[in-house]
């Protein structure tokens, strides 16, 4: 994991010339992300191990009927998934270890930086350390690996088009589809999701305040406007979070449906080629399992 920098760095951290404390942060995490990123390369290529047993199970062990073919295969398929599978909670303990190592350098920083606002009268609470939170909630959960995992989205395409063609059209369209409802749900959801999250913490420092000089509230008779207001301002937050939690839903929804669809179209079009000998039966499997592995990393970016 990143070194600790020293207090040094971190009070120089806010000089309006030098870096700040966030990119400092970043840049001492560049070394674990990196070893993420190896991670995700060898668990990508394990992936393979899969497909490539399916159709050397289908072409080969079944025609040949060799048994020993089959043990040999069996092990290898399993030492890779091993493998991969271990590789994979090695990775995500190293988010999980960012995230919490990120809270704990920005914290501190981010922590003074509301004090210094709240002694200038600024209307500053504690929203960025919440959105440290969030941020390491991002980190440590798959919302993070999705991202390491999706350059590998045409290389997996790439390979179901050598297969065949048709195949490779069939992923393509999908990839395509789900890429545009990504964009869609985005362009569809960001300005509802700003609205509320504005909305939200102006609610949370209204609710502070009230809470905060309560003595007041109560002898000057003001709670009843000051919850009226504070009503106001939630019904906004909770208006925009129902349009684009409707939306989001929608394209999730639509997205699963096209995951589905899809999973069906390629084993009817590979049935279809293997009917007329253009196809083996081990390729077709071997297609659907690289099509459900290339469109887990874009549906998965799209729910986080």
């Amino acid at each position: 994991m990143p070194q600790r920098p020293s207090e040094g760095a971190r009070s120089s951290a806010h000089s309006s010339n030098g870096p700040t404390e966030l990119e400092r942060a970043i840049k001492a995490c560049r070394s674990a992300f990196a070893t993420c990123a190896v991670f995700s390369l060898v668990i990508n290529v394990l992936m393979l191990a899969s497909p490539v047993y399916m159709l050397q199970v289908y072409d080969r062990v079944l025609t040949t009927g060799r048994v020993e073919t089959l043990v040999m295969l069996t092990l290898m398929a399993t030492a890779a998934l091993a493998v991969m599978c271990a590789l994979d909670a090695l990775r995500t303990s190293i988010t999980i270890r960012i995230g919490c190592w990120l809270n704990e350098q920005l914290g501190p920083a981010y922590l003074a930086c509301a004090v210094r606002g709240r002694l200038k009268g600024e209307a500053s609470g504690a929203e960025s350390l919440r959105d440290i939170s969030q941020i390491q909630n991002f980190i440590a959960t798959q919302g993070l690996t999705a991202f390491f995992d999706a350059p590998w989205v045409p290389i997996f395409v790439g390979l179901i088009w050598i297969l065949h063609p048709m195949l490779g059209a069939v992923a393509v369209a999908s990839a395509v589809v789900l890429f545009l409802l990504s964009v869609a749900n985005e362009f569809a959801t960001r300005k509802a999701n700003e609205t509320a999250n504005r909305k939200q913490i102006e609610a949370m420092l209204l609710a502070e305040a009230t809470i905060r000089n309560a003595e007041i509230v109560q002898a000057m008779h003001m709670l009843p406007a000051l919850t009226e207001r504070w009503a106001a301002v939630n019904r906004t937050v909770l208006d925009g979070l129902r349009r684009s939690g409707d939306v989001g839903g929608f394209v999730l929804a639509t997205t699963k449906f096209v995951r589905f669809f899809v999973q069906v179209a390629i084993l009817g079009v590979g049935a279809w080629l293997v009917v007329n000998s253009q196809l083996t039966a081990g390729a077709m499997i071997a297609g659907s399992i690289l099509l459900e592995r290339a469109l887990a990393p874009v549906e998965l970016v799209i729910s986080m």
